[in-house]
């Protein structure tokens, strides 16, 4: 197995002890979250690419790592290579420091909707008020008096 690094492809069956890589999965179970919750939203950061693979500017700044296995086609016999994106230690605390701006950032969205709708409430409240207090201090004119 093989990682693609800054300076191209980490052998990983060397003697000494690489740098942990996590998958999306063990990811999400470290944040204590959905590993699509986490896709998704690095798809739109533009993290990710539609098929999770990090541009090229996050893997430079040591946040995610790309797993290249060798695999034989069974039909076929064809040699492919498997692609996977592995997140490094810094990545992690980088994906939980993002969730926490994207969650908190929700959080006002929701608060800022309530605010404006409880707002819409009672101004509309304080102005079914004012048209009945206008209709109250009409005076009355023949028009409106009573027939005896």
């Amino acid at each position: 197995m093989y990682m693609l690094a800054l300076s191209g492809v980490i052998d990983m069956n060397k003697k000494e002890k690489p740098e942990k890589y996590y998958t999306a999965e063990e990811a999400a179970t470290l944040l204590k979250t959905d590993k699509n919750k986490i896709l998704q939203l690095l798809r739109e950061q533009k993290i990710f690419n539609s098929e999770n693979i990090p541009f090229g500017k996050y893997r430079v700044q040591g946040l995610f790592v790309i797993s290249q296995t060798p695999y034989t086609v069974p039909s076929t016999g064809m040699k492919r290579t498997v692609a996977k994106t592995m997140i490094t230690k810094k990545g992690v605390q980088w994906i939980a420091n993002l969730l926490n701006l994207h969650s908190n950032k929700k959080e006002k969205s929701i608060k800022e909707k309530k605010r404006q709708s409880d707002s819409d409430y009672y101004q509309k409240k304080k102005n079914e008020k004012r048209s009945w207090k206008l209709t109250l201090s009409t005076p009355w004119t023949k028009s409106h008096e009573p027939n005896h």
